[in-house]
C-alpha cells in the first residue's frame, strides 16, 4: 500500500519524532548508530512511498531469498540475531 501525499509528510513527521528521541536518548551510540545502519540498508526498501512496515518484511523476505541461494541457514542466523538484539537492548537497563 502506498502512502498518500498528506499520509506520507504526516508519516515523515512522526518517523523524525523517532528519530530525533533515539539520537537524543539515553541509548549507547553503538545502538544509535545500528538504527541509522539499518536505515541506510532499507533507503532502497523505502523508496516509492512505501511504508516502514513493508520494507521491512520485503527486506526480510529478500534476505531468505539470499541465504537460500548462499546455503546459510536463515532461522539460524535469525535466532542468533535476535540474542543479539537482547543482549544491545539490555545495554540500556
Amino acid at each position: 500500500m502506498r502512502l498518500t501525499k498528506d499520509n506520507r509528510e504526516a508519516h515523515e513527521q512522526t518517523v523524525n519524532k523517532r528519530r530525533s528521541r533515539i539520537r537524543t536518548s539515553t541509548w549507547s551510540n553503538e545502538n544509535k548508530a545500528r538504527v541509522i545502519r539499518a536505515e541506510r540498508a532499507l533507503r532502497l526498501y523505502l523508496k516509492g512511498g512505501q511504508r516502514p512496515a513493508v520494507a521491512v518484511h520485503d527486506i526480510l523476505s529478500d534476505l531468505r531469498h539470499y541465504c537460500d541461494a548462499c546455503g546459510i541457514r536463515y532461522l539460524e542466523q535469525d535466532e542468533i540475531a535476535s540474542r543479539n538484539y537482547v543482549g544491545q537492548v539490555l545495554e540500556l537497563i
